[in-house]
């Protein structure tokens, strides 16, 4: 049983975006580098910046405050967002919150955040 019962997810389809001009609302600058490390010449939206977008979003639901919750105040480690590691706990004020990747369409990202401790 978790601790709370809170969760949080997100769900979006890959999809080409404007995703570099979104960076500096979401993203810090750690993470907005890593982005645009992995953004080809083509201008490509890279699968890392929808795993970041999705992440941040679940941990902002799992906390009750949605994207008015402040982006930047989650920072989502690299792991997760490069796709070496499939979950990350990530500390907030209310509490620990473990973020996991979960299995979808190619053509979609998905991420739930569940409390981390009982």
């Amino acid at each position: 049983m978790l601790r709370d019962g809170r969760i949080g997810c997100d769900i979006e389809q890959v999809r080409p975006l404007s995703h570099l001009a979104m960076l500096s609302m979401i993203a810090s600058p750690a993470e907005a580098a890593l982005i645009r490390g992995l953004t080809s010449d083509e201008g490509e939206t890279p699968l890392a910046f929808f795993r970041l977008w999705t992440a941040k979003e679940a941990v902002l639901k799992w906390q009750g405050d949605g994207l008015r919750g402040g982006a930047k105040s989650v920072d989502i480690p690299a792991g997760l967002l490069s796709g070496n590691v499939r979950q990350v706990e990530v500390e907030r004020d209310a509490g620990a919150v473990l973020v996991r990747q979960i299995d979808t369409a190619q053509d979609r990202v998905a991420m739930i955040a569940f409390s981390a401790r009982r």
